[in-house]
C-alpha cells in the first residue's frame, strides 16, 4: 500500500488512543470497538475549540431535531409523554448547577429522539448528541443560555405531549435557534 512502518505504527497509536483498536506488545493490533461515540470524541474536541464547528453542529442540529420533535409527537405514548414533562419541568431545578443542566438536557433531547421511534434518526441524534456535549459544556456556561433552554423545554415537552406536530416542531427549531443566538450574541 505503500505506507511506511512507522507511519502505520502512528495511525495504530492514534487508534489505540481513542479506545477503537488496542495495541498488545509481541500479539498483534486489535479493534477495540467501532461505537460511534469513540469515534466522535475527537470532533468533540474540535467543536469545543471552533466557533465554526459549534455553528456547523447548530445547523445540523435545526436540520434534524425538529422533525424528530413532530415525529414524537405523533408517534409518542402517554407514560413516555409523562416522563418527558416530567424531565422538561426538571430544567428549572437544574439551572444553578451547569453540569447538572447539561445533562438533563442531554437526557430530555435523547427522550424526544426515542420517542420519535426511529432507530436510524436516533442513532443519529447519539451520534450528535456526543459532539454536543462539547459544545453544551460551552453554552451551559451561561446563566441566560440555561434559562431560556428551561423554558423552551417545557414548551417543546407540552407540545409533544399534547401530539401537536407542528408546534413541537416550530419549538423545537424555536429552542435550537435561541441557544443559538445567545451563544453568538
Amino acid at each position: 500500500m505503500g505506507v511506511s512502518r512507522s507511519s502505520l505504527r502512528e495511525a495504530l497509536r492514534a487508534l489505540a488512543m481513542l479506545g477503537v483498536a488496542e495495541m498488545r506488545q509481541g500479539d498483534g493490533t486489535y479493534v477495540s470497538s467501532l461505537e460511534p461515540e469513540k469515534l466522535l470524541r475527537p470532533v468533540g474536541l474540535v467543536l469545543s475549540l471552533s466557533d465554526a464547528g459549534l455553528s456547523e453542529l447548530f445547523e445540523a442540529r435545526k436540520l434534524v431535531e425538529p422533525g424528530l420533535a413532530a415525529l414524537a409527537a405523533e408517534r409518542i405514548d402517554s407514560t413516555a409523554a409523562a416522563e418527558l414533562v416530567r424531565c422538561a419541568e426538571a430544567s428549572p431545578e437544574a439551572l444553578e448547577d451547569a453540569e447538572a443542566f447539561m445533562w438533563n438536557d442531554i437526557e430530555l433531547h435523547g427522550r424526544i429522539a426515542r420517542a420519535a421511534d426511529n432507530a436510524v434518526l436516533c442513532r443519529l441524534l447519539d451520534s450528535v448528541a456526543s459532539m454536543g456535549i462539547a459544545s453544551r459544556r460551552r453554552t451551559g456556561r451561561l446563566a441566560k443560555v440555561r434559562l431560556q433552554s428551561a423554558q423552551d423545554h417545557v414548551e417543546v415537552a407540552a407540545a409533544i405531549a399534547a401530539g401537536d406536530a407542528e408546534e413541537a416542531r416550530a419549538a423545537m427549531l424555536r429552542h435550537l435557534e435561541n441557544v443559538e443566538s445567545a451563544v453568538n450574541g
